[in-house]
């Protein structure tokens, strides 16, 4: 074992006598969070790099891997948020919100991609180039929201129209001794 080897077991060694004395125990993962977190471990020993703590080099490189097999956007988030949990439940410095990360997602999932999350329809240009600069969780959950209230918007709008239609309906015809006739 070399120095740096060395270096890092006592390092390691150390970080847990500290988690413990403390009860900072990393919280049970989910089997589907185990897996997610799993397949990124698997990549960095494939790789020989660490996975804790992981640059953020690492992480970018593993998302562009995920995405050349055909993962999907949404498991690709998936596996950023079990990686962001892993390292904030060791009290390490987060890799995933980095320019290199942001830098990968945005080729996989930028503006000029076939997968490319819009911003929402109402925006102005200069509010859809702030959207594109975002982290693409942030670009998802405010896509998603986006269009749950143009969904809503328009089923009030279709719901004010018919109120309007029946209205006009009614006004167009007169009670007569408790029959509705045609004026």
């Amino acid at each position: 074992m070399n120095l740096a080897e060395e270096i890092r077991v006592a390092h390691r060694r150390n970080v847990a006598a500290l988690e413990s004395k403390m009860g900072l125990q990393p919280p049970d993962l989910q089997d589907v969070e185990r897996q997610l977190l799993n397949s990124f471990q698997t990549f960095c020993r494939d790789n020989g790099v660490e996975s804790l703590p992981a640059a953020p080099v690492v992480v970018a490189s593993f998302i562009q891997g995920q995405a050349a097999t055909g993962t999907n956007i949404e498991r690709i988030l998936a596996l950023l948020d079990v990686i962001e949990r892993a390292h904030d439940s060791r009290g390490l410095s987060n890799p995933v919100c980095t320019f290199a990360v942001r830098t990968a997602l945005n080729r996989l999932f930028g503006p000029d991609s076939s997968v490319a999350i819009d911003g929402p329809r109402t925006w102005s240009r200069a509010e859809k180039q702030v959207f594109l600069a975002l982290p693409a969780q942030a670009k998802e959950i405010i896509a998603k929201r986006a269009q749950q209230d143009s969904k809503a918007v328009r089923a009030a709008q279709n719901s004010a129209a018919e109120a309007r239609n029946e209205l006009k309906q009614l006004s167009n015809k007169e009670i007569d001794n408790g029959q509705i006739q045609k004026a």
